[in-house]
């Protein structure tokens, strides 16, 4: 496996913290090229804006496996259908089609519309209400037209890493844990990537994977769960103070994402979570940080 001759050959689309850390967990097993919209330091990397054109020089190889880990630029309609609909299809156009690899690709549980703390898995009706999920099935689709083998990875919220917006949050206490709240899902972006990872490695053993995984932790909960052991553990408490805004005035909060995510799937698959919860996850931030 240590011939260059000999291993697989993976495409990366995209090539952000996801695909960095899926290269960085396999580099010594699997050959990586990559795209993405900026330059790297690196042979076998086409910088191109899949908005614009199609990256011809991938034609030449014969991949075993895709992986699409794509980032909008904003969070505008335009640039979701661009960057997802537009940009996969754009790569697909090219893609020698006699080898058949197995299309990965990285969306979101934003497919999902249910608002009312329903349990959902991967067989749950997919009725986004956002363009952001509709960006996504849409690109879900066009991959599963393919004569190709597809995964696809539907990831909850990511946090971790350098993804401190809910931490930041409560220590300006900028936060509620009264009153009405929402079921939120989250994953740890570690866990992201093994899943990643683990799904990969089993495609390139000829281990059987299903066509479609919810990624998410093991505890799903209402939000203001999270944002009051949060508060706890740094030692803030919410602001009673109204400011320019009254607690009337505040506008309410968001339901889209009530519902609870069932991973059940991927564990059964070998899979187990680093994070199982948003304690440990958070713990870990939370000491890396110095809180």
């Amino acid at each position: 496996m240590n011939d260059a001759t000999t291993r697989p050959k993976v495409l990366l689309v995209g090539h952000g913290h996801l695909n960095q850390g899926l290269e960085e967990s396999l580099a010594h097993q699997v050959e990586f090229h990559s795209i993405s919209r900026s330059s790297r330091a690196r042979s076998l990397h086409w910088a191109v804006d899949l908005t614009r054109e199609a990256p011809e020089g991938i034609r030449d190889f014969a991949y075993d496996a895709v992986v699409f880990a794509l980032s909008p630029p904003e969070f505008s309609e335009t640039a979701y259908q661009d960057t997802y609909v537009k940009g996969v299809r754009q790569v697909l156009s090219v893609l020698n089609p006699q080898t058949r690899p197995t299309l990965f690709f990285v969306s979101s549980s934003s497919v999902y519309g249910q608002h009312e703390g329903e349990w959902v898995d991967e067989s749950s009706e997919t009725r986004p209400t956002g363009f952001s999920g509709q960006a996504l099935l849409e690109a879900e689709a066009l991959l599963r037209e393919q004569e190709a083998p597809t995964c696809v990875l539907r990831v909850s919220g990511i946090y971790g890493g350098q993804r401190t917006r809910l931490i930041e949050q409560v220590q300006r206490g900028d936060f509620e844990t009264e009153g009405e709240s929402y079921y939120s899902n989250r994953v740890h972006e570690t866990d992201v990537i093994r899943a990643m990872t683990h799904l990969l490695t089993r495609v390139l053993g000829k281990q059987p994977v299903d066509d479609c995984y919810l990624v998410s932790d093991g505890q799903p909960c209402l939000q203001k769960e999270v944002l009051g052991w949060l508060a706890d553990e740094i030692g803030v408490r919410p602001r009673t103070d109204s400011g320019s805004q009254t607690n009337a005035s505040r506008k309410p909060r968001r339901r889209v994402g009530s519902k609870r995510l069932s991973s059940q799937r991927l564990r059964q698959s070998g899979f187990t979570f680093r994070y199982p919860t948003f304690r440990e996850g958070y713990g870990e931030m939370l000491d890396r940080l110095g809180l």
